[in-house]
């Protein structure tokens, strides 16, 4: 439907005026045609194409009892001229979908209330978006089942799925993602997890029991988001970094003083070893101390992969830097099978141009 303007002439004063009418278009042998449903009237209440454009729009959403997600109008003019047409429209029934019923033949009748929306207050305001999003990314990987299977207790799978995603949307400690669950998000309010009530304590304690089955989950995961998404990995990209910590961790085995990739020579590090495939999805994980060199932990993450965590007859390309890449394992890879990319620890010293034009990076 659409406004269109009609301009006439008065004929004592000679004043012209623009008046409107709504109408419909239709086809008629091939050729568009239209015609009037409602004269308007000026509508002097309304000062601009656009106004009218969105209260021939409200009309026909209501004409046809059509609904939509947002609504952007908010002159209240609009509304009354479009209940005050609409019942004349109806009166008169000067208006007939066949696509679509009459709102009076589906049994009810229409009832508009005016709101002001600067008296509106809101409490309690909970978010849930990203949290949907990611609970749907747990339930098609079965990560309850995963879970109870692991030994969880109905409980526990719960509170660790919930720490699970709101480490996804909310990365942050035990202390402050308890905080966020109760004060900021409606993680809790999901039917799944309805009636869950988490503190920090919980946290902590599900974190070391998830930590306790992670070889195990690692490898459940690393199988079903290859059946999951129908991929093989044909290339895998290994690497390493680390961390610090701000306190001097005495008696942890794992801190201790190396080679700070963020030039934290004054904290003591770990070390995390992380192997994806080509579409991001992890595949292994390992801690090491923090005084690990990157050329020493390579043979033995190709034996945990090749453990349950790829099927070790794919043989994929392993994908590294310069940092793994001595004679020792170069050599390791190749008595497994396996074809790697590397830069290579030497610098290149015979070779031959392929062209004259060629140059030396």
């Amino acid at each position: 439907m659409f406004i269109k303007t009609i301009v006439k002439t008065d004929k004592q004063s000679g004043k012209r005026y623009d008046y409107y009418r709504l109408c419909e278009s239709y086809r008629l042998n091939g050729k568009p045609r239209h015609r009037t449903i409602v004269s308007l009237g000026k509508l002097e209440k309304l000062s601009s194409k656009e106004e009218r454009k969105l209260l021939a729009d409200k009309i026909e959403k209501m004409l046809t009892n059509s609904t939509q997600l947002f609504d952007i109008e908010e002159n209240k003019n609009i509304s009354l001229y479009a209940k005050e047409f609409y019942d004349k429209i109806l009166a008169n029934q000067l208006y007939h979908s066949e696509e679509k019923p009459q709102p009076k033949e589906r049994g009810y009748s229409s009832d508009f209330q005016s709101v002001d929306l600067n008296s509106l207050e809101t409490s309690q305001v909970r978010e849930i978006g990203a949290e949907w999003l990611a609970y749907q990314a747990v339930e098609q990987l079965e990560m309850s089942k995963m879970l109870l299977e692991a030994g969880f207790e109905e409980k526990e799978m719960k509170i660790a799925i919930s720490h699970i995603i709101s480490r996804s949307v909310y990365p942050a400690s035990e202390h402050k993602t308890a905080q966020w669950i109760n004060e900021n998000s409606g993680l809790l309010q999901l039917p799944f997890l309805k009636g869950l009530k988490i503190n920090k304590n919980h946290l902590y304690k599900i974190s070391r029991k998830l930590y306790s089955v992670k070889d195990r989950n690692e490898v459940y995961l690393s199988t079903k988001t290859n059946e999951l998404f129908d991929l093989q990995d044909t290339i895998i990209l290994y690497d390493l970094t680390n961390t610090y910590f701000e306190g001097v961790k005495h008696s942890s085995k794992y801190a201790k003083f190396g080679r700070s990739k963020e030039k934290r020579y004054d904290a003591k590090i770990i070390s995390l070893a992380l192997v994806i495939n080509i579409f991001g999805f992890v595949k292994y994980s390992k801690i090491y101390a923090g005084n690990i060199t990157d050329v020493s932990t390579l043979e033995q993450t190709i034996n945990d992969l090749e453990s349950g965590n790829i099927d070790p007859k794919s043989k994929p390309t392993i994908a590294m830097d310069a940092g793994f890449s001595s004679e020792e394992n170069i050599a390791f890879l190749k008595s497994k099978g396996y074809d790697y990319i590397s830069v290579s620890r030497r610098k290149m010293k015979d070779y031959i141009l392929e062209s004259p034009e060629a140059e030396q990076v």
